[in-house]
Order: structure tokens, then C-alpha cells, then sequence
């Protein structure tokens, strides 16, 4: 049982933690979990996982074509 768990225990109703306890116990439990390997990104950071990329040609209206970065693998339909 972790500090934290300890000062959340509901059978021991006796027990009052301070202010300063709880901060130490909550940095216990947050500092002993580290990620153990860098996730790979979900989406591309080009179209944001739309597979197309938006572009202007300056009358308002959006165009769109296949994002050159990720190139649409996903095979989505022009939106």
C-alpha cells in the first residue's frame, strides 16, 4: 500500500491527514510513474489524420488534395 493509499484508507476513519501529508503522498504517487517508451503519433500533423490537406486559392473557398506528407493511407474520400 503506497503512502497515499494510507491516507485514503476509508476503515480507518480516525485517521486525518493534513495538507502537507496529502501533497507528499500525491507527488509519491505521481513521480513513481513514468512512461517507459515514447508513443508514436496517432494522426499525421499535416491534415490531422483526414488524409487531405486544405488550401485556398484566395476567393473563399477551400480545395482540397491528398496530403503530401502521409499521402491519404487511409484511402478517405475527398471531403
Amino acid at each position: 500500500m503506497s503512502n497515499f493509499d494510507s491516507l485514503c484508507d476509508q476503515s480507518a476513519p480516525h485517521v486525518i491527514a493534513d495538507a502537507d501529508a496529502l501533497w507528499r503522498a500525491t507527488m509519491d504517487v505521481a513521480t513513481s510513474r513514468t512512461p517507459t517508451k515514447h508513443l508514436p503519433v496517432a494522426v499525421c500533423s499535416n491534415c490531422e489524420g483526414s488524409g487531405w490537406e486544405c488550401y485556398g486559392i484566395g476567393r473563399g473557398d477551400p480545395h482540397f488534395r491528398v496530403c503530401p506528407e502521409c499521402g491519404n493511407p487511409e484511402g478517405y474520400e475527398c471531403p
